[in-house]
Parts: structure tokens; C-alpha cells; sequence
């Protein structure tokens, strides 16, 4: 890897726990401003990878550098993250207003116990203007759709303005139409912000639209790129272990599986 610094770069990453291989010699560079994509099938490590950016679970070898910082050496980092995990577990049939909502991705920085003062009321605003939320300030969560209720959540990440943001399938609830209105949006506020953008998604005809460069993962990092040179049927097969065929409706790629052939096992 060269010197320049990189938001994320990961070294020669391999991961276990215990006997089993999670993430084997994993290495790639995401530069600042950019969209990543992070495709792969059930099992193929994308929860591996976050736990261990996060220093949640240790490595077992190689390095993880966020914006040129060791993780293994400092745990300031993660104050310039945003992260929407898949499962939330804010209900939302609590009485809680979406400004209230917002003003929770405060507390790591405020401390539990900590009172909100104007000038952070004033960073929930900002957050609710720049990610085209301030209509739905006043209204209670449960009153939103699941995609209304999906923006708050990333809002609410994007409280302290982080310089990386990380959505973990943040449209496994929804609907289409919805998914795709939600992908549109999120486009729109990463040039709002200029973050640093990675989605980890199975979809890999959505996620290809609107994602930079693309990482396809199967335990080791099978290959990663431009959307257009990375996603093919070879790639497809060694990433998911069989035969398919990609078609395209307009631009976007579509996978279906190849069904085996009689009497192979």
C-alpha cells in the first residue's frame, strides 16, 4: 500500500474465532469521499469486518488503519464514525419525537447523565436540515414509514458530523419502491456531507447504481473495484460457489442462480 492516507484501509486482515476462519488476509484502501459497497452471501465475514473496524473483536493478523490511525494503538477514531447497525433496537412504538431521536447520537460524546445545551440542539437541527428531515421534527416515530423511520436512524448518525459513515443493510425492511427512494436519498447526503460512505448490502443490483467501488466478499476479499469491472458471472460464482447468469434491466445487474445439473452433487 502506498503512503497516502486512507479513511479505511485494512492490511492483510484474517480474523477467527476459534478453529473457524472468519476473514482471511483481507486487504483494500477506501479513500476519502468515496461510496463502498461490501457484497457477499450469508457467513462471508461483512459482520466480521465491522466488529473488527470497530476493535470489537481482535484480529489475528495483519492491521486496520482508520484515517492513517492503528486501531490497535488508539480508540479515538470511532468518534468520527456514524454507524446504522441492521437491527435497531429503538422500538418504534415509543413516544419519542424524531428530533429526540436524533439528538440521541449525542450521548457518546455527552455522556449518559450529561444535560443538552443549545449548541447541541443546534447540531440536531443542522442534522435534520442537511438530511432534508426538518418536516418531521415534531412527529413521533411510530407515526413515520419504515423508510422515514430508516432516515432518522442515519440522521441520527450524522448527529456529530462524522468523517465515515456506515449503513450494515440498512433496507432489509423495506419494501422496493422504498429501498430504492432510501438509496436516492442516502447518494444526496453523502455529497451533502462529503463523508465517506460504506453499505454493506446483498444487493447487488442496487448497491451497484449508486457505489463508487464495490468490494465482493466470500471470507477473503474475492475482488473489488469499479461496479462495472468487478461485478460478473466469474466473479459472482467464485464469490457465492456457483455457476450464474448476470442480465441487466437498464443498467442495473441482476444475479439467478444456475441450477445444477442432473445428477451432479
Amino acid at each position: 500500500m502506498s503512503d497516502q492516507v486512507y479513511d479505511i484501509e485494512f492490511n492483510r486482515v484474517s480474523v477467527r474465532y476459534g478453529d473457524t476462519l472468519a476473514l482471511q488476509d483481507v486487504s483494500f484502501a477506501v479513500e476519502p469521499g468515496s461510496f463502498w459497497g461490501i457484497i457477499g452471501p450469508n457467513g462471508a465475514g461483512k459482520s466480521t469486518l465491522i466488529k473488527a473496524l470497530f476493535g470489537l473483536i481482535p484480529v489475528d493478523s495483519g492491521t486496520i488503519r482508520i484515517m492513517g490511525e492503528d486501531i490497535a494503538e488508539s480508540k479515538q477514531y470511532r468518534q468520527r464514525i456514524g454507524y446504522v447497525p441492521q437491527h435497531n433496537t429503538l422500538k418504534r412504538d415509543f413516544p419519542l419525537q424524531v428530533r429526540e431521536v436524533v439528538s440521541s447520537g449525542l450521548y457518546g460524546k455527552l455522556g449518559l447523565f450529561r444535560r443538552m445545551k443549545p449548541t447541541h440542539w443546534k447540531a440536531v437541527e443542522r442534522a435534520l436540515e442537511k438530511t432534508q428531515l426538518t418536516h418531521l421534527g415534531g412527529r413521533l416515530v411510530s407515526d413515520l414509514s419504515g423508510g422515514e423511520f430508516q432516515r432518522v436512524l442515519i440522521a441520527r448518525a450524522l448527529v456529530t458530523e462524522p468523517q465515515i459513515l456506515i449503513l450494515d443493510e440498512p433496507t432489509t425492511a423495506l419494501d422496493v419502491e422504498a429501498a430504492e427512494s432510501l438509496y436516492e436519498w442516502i447518494n444526496q447526503i453523502q455529497a451533502e456531507y462529503g463523508a465517506t460512505v460504506i453499505l454493506i448490502s446483498h444487493d447487488i443490483g442496487v448497491v451497484s447504481m449508486y457505489v463508487d467501488a464495490v468490494a465482493c466478499l466470500n471470507k477473503k476479499l474475492v475482488a473489488h473495484g469499479k461496479p462495472n469491472e468487478v461485478i460478473t458471472e466469474g466473479t459472482m460464482e467464485d464469490m457465492y460457489g456457483c455457476g450464474s447468469v448476470l442480465f441487466h434491466h437498464g443498467e442495473v445487474p441482476h444475479m439467478v442462480v444456475k441450477k445444477p445439473h442432473e445428477g451432479h452433487h
